[in-house]
């Protein structure tokens, strides 16, 4: 599905992705980058690490657009560089996980959301999930009875 409203000076043509406005004209034929999915297909080897260009053609070609939610995490998960917008690796691994995941879980628990994701490892609690935020960075409210 591509949106014809703007020109590409890149390219001279008028291939704009709809899910994020990239120019997909300049990313096909010769123009395109060796092994790199197109708009809409999926990653054959993704266990390897994609270079800091291939990862920002990545998430501008939309490569992960038709991916299930698992295979996003998973994917995500075994890169070392962000390969989609955050909100749908967020949304990937939330799916994925079967429950809330939150953002300090990403920094702090990564060993941890992998073995969950990759091995069914158990969940860890509310309790376990904020004993992850170090003492000195903890602010949190208590509903007074």
């Amino acid at each position: 599905m591509m949106n014809t409203r703007e020109h590409c000076e890149g390219c001279q043509t008028q291939n704009k992705c709809e899910c994020c406005g990239h120019c997909t004209g300049c990313e096909e034929g010769e123009n395109s980058p060796v092994g790199l999915p197109q708009h809409g297909q999926e990653m054959t080897d993704p266990m390897r690490q994609l270079t800091k260009v291939e990862a920002i053609l990545f998430f501008e070609n939309c490569a992960y657009k038709n991916m299930t939610y698992r295979q996003k995490a998973e994917f995500q998960m075994m890169q070392d560089k962000l390969c989609m917008p955050f909100r749908i690796f967020h949304e990937a691994i939330t799916e994925a996980l079967g429950r809330p995941v939150y953002t300090h879980e990403f920094g702090l628990n990564r060993a941890g959301l992998m073995d969950e994701l990759f091995n069914g490892a158990e969940a860890p609690t509310l309790d376990e999930i904020i004993e992850m935020i170090p003492p000195e960075m903890r602010f949190i409210l208590e509903k007074k009875q």
